[in-house]
This record gives C-alpha cells, structure tokens and sequence, in this order.
C-alpha cells in the first residue's frame, strides 16, 4: 500500500496545490486562466450534449427500420406469390387452349380422341 509520505516525495507540488485555497484572478495563483478554461469546458459541453441528442433522435429512428428478418420474409412471400402467379396463368393459358381446341359439336373434350382396341391374343 503506498503512503501518503511516498506520494508527498514523489509529487510534492501536488500536495502544496492541493491544500492551498485557490486564488480568484489576478494571476500567479493556482488558478491562472481557470475561469477562461471552465468557460470553453461548458462551451464544448454543450455542444456535446447537443451532439448526443441529435444521437438520440437518429437511434430513435431505427426502431422504425425494417430487420434483416423482414426483409427476408417480404422476399419469400413476393416470390410466392410471384410464382403463384406464373402457375395460374400458365394453367390458364392450358386450360384456355384446351378449350379452343374441343370439338364444335361437342361438349366433351374426349369426343375426338382415336379408339383403341386390343385384340385378345391367340
């Protein structure tokens, strides 16, 4: 454990300023230019504090940002109902030319299709 007689030999002008009250002005004190520096110190927090609001809001602003979950789960269903799509119209489309190619007097669509018998074997 360090002493306080060691720190006194190792930083004895600490100890002085320490003790000693500080001056107010006038210079060749403990205070020179204490007041100017505490002036800019509270400047420069201010601006700090107004840098970390700013901060703030922006961080607030994220919350309303979509995840990477989101995003992949609007992909998915864009591409499912992409595909869906496809389906239908291409079973339209079948379904479409099916029916243009029945026969006029016909309501079945098998009515033209060849019969095949087989013959039983001898």
């Amino acid at each position: 454990m360090i002493e306080e007689d060691d720190i006194r030999r190792k930083a004895p002008h600490w100890f002085d300023t320490a003790r000693r009250p500080l001056k107010t002005g006038g210079g060749s004190g403990t205070s020179d230019g204490m007041e100017e520096r505490v002036t800019r110190l509270e400047t420069h927090f201010e601006y700090f504090r107004r840098d970390l609001d700013d901060i703030k809001t922006s961080l607030k602003k994220l919350d309303d940002l979509p995840t990477k979950r989101d995003l992949t789960n609007n992909l998915v269903a864009i591409v499912t109902i992409g595909l869906a799509v496809v389906a239908i119209t291409i079973g339209g489309i079948i379904g479409g030319l099916a029916w243009l190619d029945r026969p006029a007097n016909s309501s079945e669509p098998w009515a033209n299709d060849p019969v095949v018998q087989s013959a039983p074997p001898r």
